[in-house]
């Protein structure tokens, strides 16, 4: 069946592309794109970022090479990975070759609301528990000390770029953004959530799903029929 859009999909902090496998497998109607961030699976060899500058312009080399360029684009993030969204949409819309036609952000306040409290440059048995307790969640690698030797530093790198980062725009986008949270999201709040009012010159569309901060673990089916429903409500601007 041909694809109707093209769902470009930026992980959590720690997770790699892989962490939408599941997600792929969910739409007959959507091709999903998951990006890879540097430093994990496939791009283990090259140096973790610590900001969202210096990863900022490969993701929209990498979101270009691998889209339908004919078919529109929405674009994906969950927590960290949103604010990655964000700042790549952007970047995509200054482009006259790509459509996007919606934003689709999970767990995550606004760009210029994020959280004060910090866990970067904390020892490592604090720092774990902090952004477990940010989070209300904690994977089984955690419990492994093989396997969390090898996801330390990649978290300590992603939460560092989340906690440090600044807004590179202030000027709201003429994309329809939807904005998700955990209904028991202690991390996230309705307030924090709808505070991405200010990154569109359109109507926020704000949605609840059961769960707290990793909701999407449980409820990925539920976000797949979301993402469905967006590309049919969505305006599709033409590509050029």
């Amino acid at each position: 069946m041909n694809k109707l859009a093209n769902v470009v999909c930026i992980p959590f902090a720690g997770a790699g592309a892989s962490s939408f496998n599941n997600i792929k497998k969910m739409s007959n109607r959507l091709e999903f794109i998951p990006i890879q961030l540097p430093g994990r699976e496939k791009k283990f060899l090259e140096p973790l970022a610590t900001s969202v500058d210096d990863v900022i312009d490969d993701l929209v080399e990498e979101v270009i090479s691998q889209i339908d360029k004919a078919k529109p684009t929405v674009i994906f993030g969950h927590s960290l990975g949103a604010i990655l969204a964000y700042e790549l949409t952007q970047k995509l819309i200054q482009r006259s070759d790509t459509a996007v036609c919606a934003l689709v952000v999970s767990g995550s306040p606004g760009p210029w609301n994020l959280r004060t409290r910090k866990a970067t440059g904390l020892p490592d048995v604090e720092f774990i528990e902090t952004i477990q307790e940010f989070a209300n969640f904690s994977h089984v690698a955690m419990a492994d000390s093989a396997m969390l030797d090898l996801i330390l530093p990649i978290l300590r790198a992603d939460v560092q770029m989340h906690e440090e980062y600044k807004p590179a725009h202030s000027s709201p986008m003429p994309v329809p953004i939807f904005t998700i949270r955990g209904s028991e999201d202690s991390l996230v709040s309705v307030e924090d959530a709808t505070t991405w009012s200010k990154a569109t010159t359109l109507p926020l569309e704000y949605r609840v799903f059961k769960g707290g901060h990793m909701y999407l673990v449980d409820q990925a089916d539920k976000l797949v029929s979301l993402i469905e429903e967006v590309t049919e409500y969505s305006a599709v601007p033409e590509v050029s």
